[in-house]
């Protein structure tokens, strides 16, 4: 352990010099309509990475694009887009040489997809064909490859040596995938695994591998390869495994199938964990072994330390997985980190702490070797991945995490220490689903991933997508950590009127701040002191916007209510229009952040959420959105107190913005007005009878509320689940992925009626 330790610091201290140090911590919504799989930072830190953009009519991938930005995210330095019209084209993984060349895998059934300088393999319509793209530190083209020779294939994992060979490895759809002679060639299954190299030009296969590959890779010193993965349990007794070597830790294993349907008529094979080392010339396997259990397991990244021992993560369901500590017998599925030593014949360590499976590479090494992963949960439903493996758990929340915040923080990332895998340090990160990660010489970790809302915080000065205004557009985030910084007293900001994430803000909306030590330990009321505006200035907390105080409603040490200043009002000639928010407690600056300004951002005010809710014969099951909503005699709504059909119903909405006419930041509304907006409020596809849609006479100016008829064909006391648009556009509460086009991702919420 010391000497790898010893390793480690000798590299970081030759690589200070060029990368930067002490980089601050970011997040920012990247590329609209897209997910962001991959990302690399090169020797002076500038930030690469490798997605797919959607086409919107089918959701199919359209093309891929690599993107450059500057060592601190504020400049876009260039975008090269590769596919073709009436086309799939699909990402993969992207490496980055010293020089700042970026190389990308991944595959095509374009005919228009560039092949140059006459690369090796045509182009042929309706196959999937394997690409490798070198593109220059500025953004031009060095070469593109087709390199199977015209058959189809998926490459999950790239590298680049110093001498600028390319290293691919994925699976191939058949055995007429190249194979070089004096390669090593086992082609062990319909669709084998390959290992490709191609050299500099990107023109010459220096060697082509059958029988071995996966979708982790990573190159020694000497150029030996080393590949990890996942394959599945042959489908008959008897057929061959994926290839081990005599001597490696664990040569064979017991297949396991998960049984699904009515008397297990339909069977899955669990996936087992493999790791290989390939000699630097494609010869022969130095050494190629299984870690894994009796019920399977999965790869989910892999990394290779200075000593050339070998680091896995990932997850399994077998209480026999090779642990050198105990795993916790009461979980159904454990993550892992294990260690293998420079042979393949021997585990290190082996620890219940790790990342489940998920889309690319998510293990990375630190500055003094040790493991940094990055996972996201909730893992999605075990039937969503035909395995049968139940999910593995969410990890638990740091402390200094507020409960509000996890709603949109679904990525984790967790250091463990590599002298007896012990867990360092954790951070819970925003983003819906994580797709790879990187760790720079610094200890700068970086993540990419995709959401369902544009509501990734926004540093200042930090380049993003102008499409964050669009509120229910999905799309990719970038973001960057550090360890070894502290955590923001920040965790998050929210809609005040129903706890979901935030995004863009309107002029005049009333958000929520949570933290830690963000104000009073008693907390403070500013609303409802008799005056007629609220303080901005509130128990020693302040909140500007751009420079502007806004006005308190509550201060806590673990919540701050705001309004924001409605002279936020949007410039018309501006796509970029943005405000940057300080949060300030007895005079000491604890959180600066960025947001994009929409000119509207309307969300329905939320009373409660009820777990397995039960109103008359209604039992609905998960969590239940109830409206705060009053009945026509003024009583507030509820299942013991319902509307009855035909009578009126009143709902409450926040983030009126440029809509509203009564917009004086601060002040109470002592006239209402209508607002200019159009409203309808749907049951379903059933629309309600609207009556009014005005300002809130005694209320904080900018909110508003919406009077309709409850349906006169209520035949049974029941909760009644509404939705609202306004002026076609859907209010909130949203959330990521309930539905797609402009009035997707509504979350309903319900008022209780009776006939």
């Amino acid at each position: 352990m010391l000497r790898k330790l010893c390793s480690a610091l000798f590299l970081t201290a030759a690589l200070s010099a060029q990368v930067p140090a002490n980089l601050p911590a970011f997040s920012t919504y990247l590329a609209s309509g897209s997910t962001v799989k991959q990302v690399a930072t090169d020797g002076k830190g500038f930030i690469y990475v490798y997605g797919e953009t959607n086409i919107p009519a089918n959701g199919y991938p359209h093309d891929v694009f690599v993107s450059r930005l500057d060592p601190n995210a504020a400049n876009l330095l260039w975008t090269v887009d590769l596919g073709g019209e009436s086309a799939i084209t699909r990402a993969s993984a992207l490496a980055v040489d010293a020089a700042g060349n970026a190389y990308v895998t991944g595959w095509t059934d374009s005919t228009l997809f560039p092949n140059a300088p006459d690369g090796p393999g045509p182009t042929s319509p309706s196959v999937n064909l394997p690409f490798v793209v070198k593109l220059s530190a500025a953004g031009s083209v060095v070469y593109s490859s087709l390199f199977s020779n015209g058959v189809s294939a998926f490459p999950e994992a790239i590298a680049v040596d110093a001498s600028g060979d390319v290293v691919v490895s994925g699976s191939a759809n058949g055995t007429a995938f190249p194979s070089t002679p004096g390669a090593y060639n086992n082609p062990w299954f319909v669709q084998p695994p390959f290992v490709t190299k191609l050299d500099p030009t990107g023109t010459k296969l220096i060697f082509s591998v059958i029988g071995v590959g996966g979708s982790a890779l990573a190159l020694d010193s000497q150029g030996n390869i080393f590949i990890a993965g996942t394959t599945a349990a042959p489908a008959n007794p008897g057929e061959p495994l994926y290839p081990t070597t005599p001597g490696a830790y664990q040569t064979t294993y017991t297949p396991f199938v998960y049984c699904a349907a009515f008397l297990c008529q339909i069977g899955f094979p669990a996936g087992n964990q493999y790791v290989t080392k390939l000699s630097a010339d494609g010869s022969h396997l130095i050494f190629s072994t299984f870690v894994t259990g009796s019920l399977g397991s999965y790869n989910a990244g892999m990394a290779v330390d200075s000593a050339g021992d070998v680091w896995l993560t990932g997850d399994t369901a077998s209480t026999d997985y090779p642990y050198t500590l105990a795993a916790n017998s009461t979980s159904l599925s454990q993550t892992f980190t294990t260690e293998l030593d420079p042979t393949g014949s021997k585990v290190l360590l082996s620890v219940p702490l790790g990342v489940p499976p998920g889309i690319g590479n998510n293990l990375a090494l630190d500055p003094q070797g040790n493991p940094i992963e990055v996972g996201y949960f909730p893992i999605l439903p075990s039937d969503t991945y035909p395995r049968g493996v139940v999910p593995a758990p969410a990890p638990p929340s740091p402390s200094g995490v507020p409960s509000e915040c996890l709603s949109n923080q679904g990525i984790y990332a967790q250091r463990i220490s590599a002298q007896d895998g012990s867990l360092l340090a954790s951070r819970i990160l925003p983003g819906n689903y994580q797709a790879g990660s990187t760790v720079d010489s610094q200890g700068n970790l970086y993540i990419v991933g995709s959401t369902g809302l544009p509501t990734i915080p926004l540093a200042p000065s930090v380049y993003y997508d102008t499409a964050v205004t669009q509120r229910t557009v999905s799309g990719g985030f970038l973001e960057r950590t550090n360890f070894a910084l502290p955590m923001s007293a920040l965790g998050c900001v929210n809609d005040a009127t129903n706890a979901t994430p935030l995004g863009p803000v309107a002029p005049g909306q009333l958000i929520a701040l949570y933290g830690n030590g963000i104000g009073p330990a008693q907390p403070v009321v500013g609303l409802g002191g008799g005056g007629p505006s609220v303080p901005t200035s509130l128990a020693g907390v302040t909140v500007t916007f751009d420079g502007q105080p806004a006005p308190i409603l509550y201060a806590s040490s673990t919540q701050v209510n705001v309004q924001t200043p409605f002279e936020l009002t949007r410039n018309p000639y501006s796509s970029t229009q943005n405000t940057v928010m300080q949060l300030t407690y007895n005079g000491s600056l604890l959180a600066t952040r960025s947001f994009a300004v929409t000119p509207i951002n309307p969300e329905l005010f939320v009373a409660s959420a009820v777990s397995n809710l039960v109103c008359g014969e209604i039992q609905a099951g998960g969590t239940t959105l109830v409206a705060l909503a009053l009945n026509e005699d003024g009583t507030v709504n509820s299942c013991a107190n319902p509307a009855s059909s035909g009578s009126s119903i009143t709902l409450f909405v926040n983030g009126l913005g440029t809509s509203a006419y009564n917009d004086h930041t601060g002040m109470l509304t002592v006239k209402p007005q209508y607002v200019d907006a159009s409203a309808a409020l749907w049951n379903g596809g059933y629309s309600l009878e609207v009556d009014a849609f005005t300002d809130q006479a005694g209320a904080l100016s900018g909110v508003g509320q919406i009077t309709a008829r409850v349906p006169y064909t209520v035949l049974a006391l029941q909760p009644m689940a509404v939705t609202l648009t306004m002026s076609d556009l859907p209010v909130g509460p949203l959330a990521p992925f309930n539905g797609a086009g402009p009035t997707g991702n509504q979350t309903p919420v319900v008022v209780f009626v009776k006939p």
